[in-house]
């Protein structure tokens, strides 16, 4: 017998048709992409096996943890490898799918999501790794498969499956059957990846996974949790300034900074889209109070902007005018949030002093943040009396903040 990488293989045994008998040889497997952001997160260089003839596709990057090849006759070449399916390493085992006439390789860790096996996560794992490689029209169009059943062993995975037994698959080598329901337009996703392309980046698989939820339109762009950088997001700058079209954006939960603000002010600024409603959500990043600057120049944001969250970012006292001038501007803007962001009593006086009649303001999110005076929150809490919403604004308000004693004052 000869041996390769984490298994043996005799060329005369007859092989279970559920196991992966027939991997890419280690000589036909490349490194597609080594990305070259110094931003990590999960987006290292990719090896993908061969594709048929033994040709390999380095055109398309692949998401990271995952491996694509077309499978190969049942002998193989003595003396080569095993690539992608057992590793010496028991934390980095993989999963195969077959689809059609390729096999898609996940890491097994991939698969587990709080510490219990996912099955539509999984589904959605493996149609964006196959999507990244399958050379064909329907990739060209930007067309992504949806997942259907998944079978192994002739059963259908269904989800309760235990993390032991997906586990067992993956150390035998089993192969999993996918089915391709459907396919569905997910334009901005192929936008992403094709600038990927062109800057050599590896896509990230996080964002990836969000761009391929099936739950959004087209307009609704929620990339939360992607760790996300001014730098690494650039490839997804350059795919919203060609997409033109957004109703919401949430980059929540990210590491981006006053850079991609600019970014954004200038993709907005040469859109065509001038009118209907458009919502932000930054919370919980590294914007400082310069980058709201960006948003009182722009035209097209003012015009639109209906939610504003700006929560968790170090805005401090800097940002006031800048709070000013988008609370007098944004004629749209029925909800804003600066929870903690450092501000004091003279940030929230000036947001008092711009509030209006005509103000369709109707939450306003200020908690958790420095101390505020009695007389600003008393300032504030008159110039929302005049508000037609104020039955919605003040409740909000004051459940954020320990305002037991401004309250009595504002009723005697």
């Amino acid at each position: 017998m000869e041996q390769t990488t984490g298994i043996r293989v005799d060329p005369t045994e007859p092989r279970d048709v559920y196991s992966i008998c027939t991997p890419c040889p280690a000589e036909e497997s490349i490194c597609s992409f080594k990305s070259s952001s110094p931003t990590g997160h999960g987006n290292d260089g990719l090896e993908i096996g061969a594709s048929s003839g033994g040709k390999v596709s380095s055109s398309k990057p692949v998401a990271s943890g995952s491996r694509i090849c077309t499978p190969a006759s049942h002998s193989q070449p003595h003396g080569q490898n095993a690539v992608g399916l057992l590793s010496t390493d028991a934390d980095h085992q993989h999963l195969a799918f077959r689809i059609g006439q390729h096999l898609v390789y996940l890491d097994l860790n991939a698969c587990i999501c709080e510490a219990a096996f996912n099955i539509e996560s999984l589904k959605v794992e493996v149609a964006c790794v196959y999507h990244l490689q399958i050379p064909d029209e329907k990739s060209s169009k930007g067309l992504l498969p949806i997942i259907g059943e998944l079978k192994c062993c002739g059963n259908v995975l269904d989800g309760a499956e235990s993390i032991d037994y997906i586990g067992q698959l993956a150390s035998e080598q089993k192969c999993i059957e996918a089915f391709v329901d459907d396919w569905v337009p997910k334009r901005l996703m192929k936008l992403y990846i094709d600038f990927c392309t062109k800057s050599s980046e590896a896509p990230n698989k996080k964002l990836l996974k969000k761009l391929y939820n099936l739950e959004v339109s087209e307009d609704e762009i929620i990339l939360s949790d992607c760790g996300l950088q001014d730098l690494s997001i650039s490839p997804l700058l350059e795919a919203l300034r060609s997409h033109k079209t957004i109703a919401m954006l949430d980059l929540s939960h990210n590491m981006l900074g006053n850079e991609t603000i600019e970014s954004l002010q200038q993709i907005f600024t040469s859109s065509s889209q001038t009118y209907g409603g458009l919502t932000l959500d930054l919370h919980c990043n590294r914007f400082g109070p310069t980058a709201l600057f960006q948003i009182c120049e722009c035209a097209v944001m003012t015009e639109r902007l209906e939610v504003l969250n700006l929560a968790g970012n170090r805005l401090t006292d800097g940002c006031s005018s800048y709070l000013f001038t988008i609370l007098q501007k944004c004629k749209a803007l029925y909800s804003l949030d600066v929870e903690q962001c450092s501000i004091t009593s003279r940030t929230v006086q000036k947001m008092a002093d711009a509030l209006h009649e005509g103000s369709v303001l109707s939450h306003l999110s200020i908690g958790k943040n420095n101390p505020i005076s009695g007389n600003t929150m008393l300032n504030l809490l008159s110039k929302l009396a005049s508000l037609k919403r104020l039955a919605d604004i003040v409740p909000s308000l004051l459940t954020a903040m320990n305002c037991g004693e401004i309250i009595n004052q504002l009723w005697i």
